[in-house]
């Protein structure tokens, strides 16, 4: 059966339509698209008319059957996009969000020199690897407690030829910290989903990215940043600084905690005007 990439987007909506918003969907269909053709947006609209290959369409007619199980896109197509770069991603490690990217731009604008920066939790290695892209002298240590991701995170390193120093220890044990070095940044992007919060959320989320990696107990949701906190105490060079994202409905609470701690801090919102990063220091 030979179709026509219009009739392949068509075939998208009616999938995608009942389980993304159309906004969400146009996104979905344009990345699997090219990832088949490659084709950009633009050059899809153009060749409307264009019929897939064989092999393409084997493709195509696979994954959208993965779609309609709710796999996400991007374990269908293997990698994300992310600072203008492809990264590997699976099962074992968080899809990077937009507003981790933002956290990448903030600590950018914000930080001119580090000798040291760690990545706490860092999944797929993306926010690591690209800091050291970034502060091409400074020693980065990126740190997790699964063995799984770190596999997924030193794979992208060795694509992008970037030294890292890995880690994996269980932040949450203090007794660990010890083989961790000093640091001038400190960065993460830890567990904060409350467990009751899990009914909002999208179930290609729930059933395909890792459960660890997104929810902390209702009744203890700061904990990693508890955690964080205590660690900077020990491990923050003068004048370091202290980045990372949050829970949108514990921004108030979040930044109470640092100032217990003895941090100043900075909330702030991202691109949808919700409450998801924080910058702390301390005078």
């Amino acid at each position: 059966m030979m179709i026509t990439l219009q009739q392949a987007k068509q075939q998208l909506k009616t999938v995608l339509h009942n389980i993304y918003d159309a906004r969400e969907s146009n996104k979905i269909s344009y990345m699997f698209l090219q990832h088949i053709t490659g084709l950009s947006a633009s050059e899809q609209l153009i060749n409307s008319n264009q019929l897939l290959s064989t092999t393409q369409t084997s493709i195509f007619l696979d994954g959208l059957e993965k779609l309609q199980k709710n796999t996400p896109i991007q374990h269908i197509i293997g990698y994300v996009w992310f600072d203008n770069e492809q990264f590997i991603v699976n099962k074992e490690v968080l899809i990077p969000r937009p507003e981790t990217e933002e956290l990448l731009q903030w600590i950018k604008q914000e930080v001119h020199f580090a000798n040291t920066i760690i990545d706490v939790g860092t999944g797929s290695g993306i926010l690591a690897i690209a800091l050291k892209k970034h502060f091409k002298s400074t020693h980065v240590h990126a740190v997790d407690v699964c063995n799984n991701a770190l596999f997924i995170a030193k794979q992208n390193a060795v694509a992008k030829q970037i030294q890292i120093n890995w880690h994996e220890v269980d932040f949450l044990d203090k007794s660990s910290w010890h083989l961790l070095p000093t640091c001038s940044v400190l960065v993460s992007n830890p567990p904060y989903i409350k467990q009751e919060e899990d009914v909002l959320m999208h179930s290609n989320v729930l059933q395909h990215e890792p459960h660890k990696a997104l929810f902390v107990a209702n009744n203890n949701a700061l904990i990693f940043y508890e955690a964080l906190a205590a660690f900077s105490n020990e491990k923050l060079e003068p004048n370091g600084k202290i980045f990372v994202e949050i829970n949108e409905n514990l921004g108030d609470e979040t930044c109470k905690m640092f100032n217990n701690f003895g941090f100043e801090t900075t909330l702030k919102k991202d691109l949808q005007e919700k409450n998801r990063m924080i910058k702390a220091w301390k005078k």
